[in-house]
């Protein structure tokens, strides 16, 4: 069941790509997360994010002439929480789709380094002792290089429900992802 849902977001984000004129760049990620406490998180949780992204160029994302990509992006994540409180690990699975701008600038030699600022929402599979809402919204940044056709990122990746049910604490992460663009 959750693999048929994974394929119907994938869908429905290439029907909706395949209207526009400019070319999408598609990229396969993944690489692993880390929320611990030190970056906000009570609870301790560990995992790996695996995500299909596509870009495009997008004028009207510009900033002070910084050149911009509109990105779309569709992720599964998988988290095992740690023992907190007296409670045991708990397994996560998480589905979620990213809105992001890409701000490129230097570079040479091969390489051209990037700021991601993006937004999105996600489905997590249980609740924990951050997450008091299975639904919550995902504000992201996040740094990297791309070489070639890979692509390096460090992300700090928040998951949160925004205050609309319970103390709202959040869950923080940082994610290091490695992709390869066709």
């Amino acid at each position: 069941m959750r693999a048929r849902w994974t394929w119907v977001w994938l869908l429905v984000a290439g029907t909706a790509m395949g209207q526009t004129k400019d070319p999408w760049r598609f990229t396969l990620k993944a690489g692993p997360s880390f929320g611990q406490p030190w970056i906000g998180s009570e609870e301790t949780r560990r995992g790996g994010y695996y995500a299909v992204s596509a870009l495009r160029p997008e004028k009207r994302l510009t900033f002070r002439g910084w050149r911009a990509d509109l990105g779309l992006e569709a992720y599964y994540m998988f988290t095992k929480g740690g023992t907190v409180w007296g409670t045991p690990g708990r397994r996560m699975h998480s589905y979620g789709v990213l809105a992001f701008g890409r701000y490129r600038w230097g570079g040479g030699d091969g390489w051209r380094p990037y700021l991601d600022l993006g937004w999105g929402l996600v489905y997590n599979s249980v609740k924990t002792k951050d997450l008091d809402s299975r639904l919550g919204s995902t504000p992201f940044v996040g740094v990297g290089a791309e070489f070639g056709h890979f692509d390096l990122q460090a992300r700090f990746f928040h998951i949160s429900n925004g205050g609309l049910a319970g103390e709202n604490q959040g869950s923080n992460a940082i994610q290091v992802l490695v992709g390869y663009r066709f």
